[in-house]
């Protein structure tokens, strides 16, 4: 089955009410893309789930670097763990696991 971003928007995604502000305003938007191209291969939620982890990590070893650059490195990455936990759900939603 070919997964397109309405698709998984309008099936793969939870509801509105059970959503916080910042991830259905922002990370909704943008997540359905990145899971229509993950679906396209073997990747498993579970290995998304593990990439954030360490995407997180990452992130908060980049603030305890004393400059704008380890500040602005950590947000980003903390900004893609966040996407990464949207994904992972899609992605399981979508396989039925």
């Amino acid at each position: 089955m070919t997964y397109t971003a309405d698709y998984i928007r309008k099936n793969c995604q939870k509801k509105r009410e059970d959503e916080q502000f910042y991830a259905w305003f922002v990370m909704r938007r943008i997540s359905p893309y990145v899971t229509a191209l993950l679906l396209k291969t073997r990747i498993s939620a579970n290995a998304v789930t593990l990439a954030g982890i360490i995407l997180g990590v990452a992130g908060g070893i980049f603030y305890i670097w004393p400059s704008i650059y380890g500040a602005i490195v950590g947000s980003f990455l903390i900004q893609l763990w966040y996407l990464s936990d949207c994904v992972d759900g899609e992605i399981a939603r979508c396989r039925n696991k």
